[in-house]
């Protein structure tokens, strides 16, 4: 089955059903088409498409994004077994089917360190570890800045403060923070990025 990491914030809100989309960089980035910036190609190792005008990529380009509607996919997350060694831990007992898991989202553990313990990486989750399957709804191609205050609601985003009181809660510029921390520079470029829309199947 196919996986998607989700960072501890992301998680949270996840967890708390605060999280229905989400947004990763298209890698590599559609190039322009010569001096016509109108027209753009996009290059993979099976594909190869240009002379596309905007709308035309954005109808096209879903058709070979990494998750496709109807997709399952399980969510790999921090996590640690209190039973497994220390990773360093040469011919240590590793995490196994059966094992108590915890999730670094439901702790404040700072650091993830207790004596032989400590949090392991999502991406080596394996699918039996995961503890929330989600159902690729829909799938979209736009540019990161055309995503709108709802869209980085739906992301699950804190605010940012921009003044005082509530009308000055800003989830757009929370989220612009927040992808320029996974992708720096990114929202300046305006680069191309999937957009998923997720609904949780099943939770352990």
């Amino acid at each position: 089955m196919k996986s998607i990491i989700f960072n501890v914030d992301m998680m949270m809100a996840w967890l708390e059903g605060r999280k229905t989309q989400t947004r990763r960089l298209i890698v590599p980035q559609p190039e322009p088409c010569g001096n016509n910036l109108d027209l753009w190609a996009w290059r993979r190792p099976t594909v190869f498409m240009r002379n596309f005008e905007i709308g035309e990529l954005k109808r096209q380009l879903p058709a070979h994004a990494p998750y496709r509607p109807g997709d399952t996919v399980y969510i790999r997350e921090t996590w640690g077994s209190l039973l497994a060694d220390h990773p360093r831990c040469k011919d240590g007992r590793k995490p196994m089917f059966g094992d108590r898991i915890v999730y670094r989202a439901d702790y404040q553990w700072s650091r993830g360190r207790t004596g032989g313990f400590v949090w392991r990486p999502s991406i080596h989750m394996p699918e039996w570890a995961s503890r929330s399957h989600a159902l690729i709804e829909s799938v979209r191609v736009e540019r990161a800045r055309e995503t709108t205050e709802e869209d980085a609601i739906a992301e699950g985003i804190e605010p940012s403060i921009v003044g005082r009181g509530l009308d000055y809660l800003r989830y757009r510029q929370g989220f612009q923070t927040f992808w320029e921390s996974l992708y720096p520079g990114s929202w300046i470029r305006n680069d191309w990025v999937w957009v998923y829309e997720l609904k949780e199947v099943w939770r352990a």
